[in-house]
């Protein structure tokens, strides 16, 4: 008898579970979030929460201690709440739109690759200039 309401208790919440599921099919995904702009929008979301717990534990060290070993999680949650949302307004992009949405989503991509390159050269060559930077 017990085990009978365990399986229908499993049951039960298999089908719920199931019946949130999105319907694959429905929706077109017809542009897709570049990887380099998920990692930028992680990397963006981790400092913006470790910052905020750092503020928080300079006001109240107690409150910083109690949060500061969830900052990845939080920012994991963050960062995959923002990568959601931008992916529902790519998806309201209709399909003769695809290539002027990738080439922008490219475009986008290449600029934060050249700010990041552009970042290393400076530090490259301040380093040099100092004199800490020595070729073998």
């Amino acid at each position: 008898m017990k085990i009978s309401k365990l399986f229908l208790l499993v049951v039960i919440v298999v089908l719920s579970l199931s019946a949130c599921a999105p319907a694959q099919g429905f929706a077109q995904k017809v542009v897709e979030l570049p990887s380099p702009i998920q990692l930028f929008i992680l990397t963006a979301a981790t400092f913006v929460v470790g910052f905020i717990v750092t503020k928080l534990a300079e006001l109240w060290p107690a409150l910083g201690k109690l949060l500061g070993p969830y900052v990845d999680e939080v920012s994991m949650a963050v960062a995959g709440a923002i990568v959601l949302e931008i992916q529902n307004l790519l998806n309201a992009i209709p399909p003769e739109w695809e290539g002027v949405a990738n080439a922008a989503l490219a475009l986008v991509v290449a600029i934060l690759g050249a700010y990041g390159f552009l970042l290393a050269a400076r530090k490259a060559a301040y380093m040099a200039a100092v004199g800490k930077l020595t070729a073998k």
